[in-house]
């Protein structure tokens, strides 16, 4: 059992030698911890170890071995400074053990000179050691806190004020190019590729996807916890068919996730062009998170993206070309289906039954039907029969109830 005269009077002379163990402490940190050598935060390294030293040691010259609430004010600064220049906290957290190892040595050393009787000198020694591991492994459970805290906070005013730079950009102004280069960290004069995403970890996505791309420059900033705004910048950036292949070929290797979207836009370049392929971004990422697709192409959806934007008038014009064969149900959609095969066959009935596994009579027949229900020839309104054809997945919902009374007027569809 520790003698508590012994061990307050051991504080008490290590006490004495505070300044010379502050010195030997920041000296041992600079030398291993180089993050922590820089000049602005040598004086805090300074202040942190004289409070943290100075707390414990009264501690236990006054025989309180309870542990602190807070950290002393010094080392809360350090803690701070620490998190606002991104030294890592492993470096902050060794410090701690740097201070540790130093200051349980002397202690150590101290009773061991000290005249005393083998089992007061044990004791005290015994006694000490277990005061200073624990107050070590309170002091770094404080700081971590402190300093995670802090980091928070700085990474959450930094992605804001990021956000908010390219919600001003993408909304005309005219912000310097020094200032978005320090900011953001991206050219606005290259020419852009554009991605808005929907993903459980979206910006990871837009990195991994920006990486298949071989992408120059890279900006991506979160807008919500599953949702990111991502361009790649080059100098002469790829056809769009091969980046929609990467990106295919990327999201493949992906884990499965429901409710992933990706849209994708440009290339465009310079200020402009930033604007430009954001906006066809998000239009082809609405068109295939409505369409339940991972990945959309603004290139391969403008036509879809442009009569979309106004979904009412849409739906009307779908519903009075395709009329009886815009219900929502299996005869339709067989019928669809022939309608678009002898199209893309160029009027073709023998083509349409090789691209639909089908027998030419019985794509005939499917044929006769249609013009019987558009109450014309098909070839008549080719154009905007095959607008109608592309724009029905995404109006679909419309004409569930339509579905019933169409089915009426069909007869067989074989």
């Amino acid at each position: 059992m520790a003698d508590q005269l012994t061990v307050s009077r051991a504080a008490e002379a290590l006490l004495a030698r505070g300044p010379e163990l502050v010195d030997r402490m920041t000296t041992a940190i600079a030398e291993r911890i180089p993050a922590l050598a820089v000049t602005e935060l040598r004086e805090l390294v300074t202040t942190s170890c004289e409070a943290n030293l100075t707390s414990g040691l009264r501690a236990l010259r006054q025989e309180r071995f309870d542990f602190p609430d807070e950290l002393p004010e010094a080392a809360r600064r350090l803690a701070e400074g620490c998190a606002r220049l991104g030294v890592p906290l492993t470096d902050l957290l060794r410090a701690y053990h740097i201070g540790h190892e130093l200051v349980l040595d002397e202690w150590l050393t101290e009773l061991a000179a000290a005249p005393l009787p083998t089992a007061e000198r044990t004791g005290a020694q015994r006694a000490g050691s277990v005061f200073l591991f624990r107050a070590v492994d309170r002091l770094t459970t404080l700081v971590a806190t402190i300093y995670t805290r802090e980091r928070e906070r700085l990474l959450r005013s930094r992605e804001q004020r990021r956000v908010q730079l390219v919600r001003d950009l993408l909304g005309g102004e005219e912000i310097p190019a020094e200032v978005l280069e320090r900011d953001l960290g991206y050219d606005v004069s290259l020419t852009h590729i554009a991605l808005v995403l929907r993903d459980r970890e979206p910006e990871r996505l837009a990195r991994r996807l920006a990486q298949g791309l071989d992408a120059g420059a890279l900006l991506v900033v979160a807008i919500t916890p599953d949702s990111a705004w991502a361009w790649i910048g080059r100098m002469r950036p790829p056809p769009v068919a091969r980046v929609a292949t990467a990106v295919r070929a990327a999201l493949a290797r992906e884990p499965s996730y429901d409710g992933r979207a990706v849209g994708i836009g440009g290339p465009a370049g310079g200020r402009p062009g930033f604007r430009l392929a954001h906006r066809e971004a998000i239009d082809a990422f609405e068109i295939a998170a409505r369409a339940g697709e991972p990945l959309a192409v603004f290139e391969d959806v403008s036509l879809e993206a442009l009569a979309l934007r106004d979904r009412e008038l849409a739906t009307r014009f779908v519903a009075r070309e395709l009329g009886p064969l815009a219900a929502n149900d299996r005869r339709s959609a067989v019928l669809r289906a022939t309608l678009s095969a002898w199209f893309e066959s160029g009027h073709n009935q023998s083509a349409a039954a090789l691209r639909l596994g089908v027998h030419e009579h019985t794509v005939a027949y499917r044929l006769r039907n249609i013009e019987r229900l558009l109450g014309r020839p098909p070839r008549e309104r080719r154009a905007e029969l095959e607008v109608a054809l592309r724009l029905w997945p995404h109006v679909a919902d419309t004409f569930v109830g339509a579905a019933q009374g169409a089915r009426r007027r069909l007869g067989s569809a074989h």
